[in-house]
């Protein structure tokens, strides 16, 4: 999960450079543990789509969301990037 949403940051952040700022938050909370992922971009949309069926790339935030039971949360300050939040139960 970590490692798809860092994915998504640093591929799809700043479209035209190689690489992106990113910065990761984990917080641990009693019910639940949460996944920030804050990079510059000012796309906020963020859903899983369907992948083609041989397709060897797309199914990563699809899996997040099932993982989480919900997909992930997007929160957007206008020219100052996103956070994207996978919210994950614990379990006992």
């Amino acid at each position: 999960m970590v490692s798809e949403l860092i994915g998504n940051a640093v591929s799809h952040a700043v479209p035209g450079r190689d690489a992106a700022a990113c910065r990761l938050v984990l917080k641990l909370f009693s019910d639940t543990l949460w996944v920030e992922v804050w990079d510059p971009s000012p796309d906020v949309d963020v859903r899983p789509r369907e992948a083609e069926l041989l397709s060897e790339s797309g199914r990563g935030l699809a899996i997040v969301t099932a993982l989480c039971g919900r997909p992930p949360l997007v929160f957007a300050v206008p020219g100052a990037g996103k956070t994207v939040v996978a919210v994950v139960p614990r379990t006992a």
